[in-house]
């Protein structure tokens, strides 16, 4: 049996709109139109900065150039068809 004889609502760090913003599940693109027309730029060889740049216009999401190159990777192995090295 446990019992609760007191809490605290105080987080042990800082918290803001700005640290909030910029948490990866709140970067992250979900829209299948955008990603798809970002697997068309990546294809035609767009830089990942312009990607990364249409990305933030049609999110309103603040994107990290971390955030393209990982996507932009993620759909490589996916037209391979998931295929690694060790195979």
């Amino acid at each position: 049996m446990v019992r609760v004889t007191g809490f605290d609502v105080s987080h042990n760090h800082n918290v803001s709109k700005a640290i909030y913003k910029n948490h990866a599940s709140i970067r992250r693109v979900d829209d299948p139109a955008v990603l798809s027309f970002v697997d068309e730029l990546q294809a035609a060889g767009s830089k990942p900065k312009l990607i990364m740049q249409f990305a933030r216009k049609k999110t309103g999401k603040n994107v990290a150039l971390r955030d393209i190159h990982n996507m932009v990777a993620k759909m490589r192995e996916r037209r391979r068809g998931g295929a690694t090295v060790e195979e």
